[in-house]
């Protein structure tokens, strides 16, 4: 598996693609707006790779990951607003910033949601807030799919994790903290 990594090895982001995003929300990679799909054109695609952030960013639609993905968030904060990133592939979330203050938050019913049993969520560092109100709402729902929170920290109103029980799946905790408001 390409980028899987022990807990305490932290990749290289220094030739990492840099995600952006416009004033109404689009997503860019490296400057390239991602192509918009999905049946009620509200999803990007976001391709196999390793990125980081180099500036806060506000983005207005559901991002998907089909292929295995890497994100520094390198002490920025990506605010999904009222949508989530699904997984359909592993996604490894770091914050290699100094005070680590990196965070992905969203008002959607999830901020980090795994749908099927290729999809994987590890956390090593860096903060998953939701910030939705109401029952059932969670920063990391793994719906048939793993969760190894190795470091970083849960932010929610209600629930952090929601974890199924319909498939092998595993929930690991490390160093992470879990605050609720």
């Amino acid at each position: 598996v390409p980028f899987a990594f022990a807990a305490d090895e932290i990749p290289d982001f220094s030739d990492a693609k840099v995600i952006t995003a416009d004033a109404s929300g689009l997503v860019y990679v490296d400057g390239v707006a991602l192509e918009i799909t999905g049946y009620s054109n509200n999803r990007v695609i976001l391709p196999e790779g390793e990125y980081r952030l180099t500036s806060n960013i506000s983005t207005t639609y559901l991002i998907w990951i089909d292929d295995e993905a890497v994100l520094d968030l390198n002490g920025y904060t990506w605010d999904l607003n009222d949508y989530c990133i699904n997984l359909n592939a592993p996604l490894s979330v770091y914050d290699t910033s100094t005070d680590k203050t990196g965070k992905i938050t969203s008002r959607q019913y999830t901020t980090i949601g795994a749908e099927n049993e290729t999809a994987a969520f590890s956390l090593y560092g860096g903060t998953i807030e939701n910030t939705s109100t109401g029952t059932g709402r969670y920063p990391i729902s793994t719906m048939w799919a793993s969760a190894n929170l190795y470091g970083g920290k849960i932010v929610s109103n209600g629930y952090a994790v929601y974890c199924t029980n319909d498939i092998d799946n595993t929930l690991k905790l490390g160093d992470v903290v879990l605050e609720s408001g």
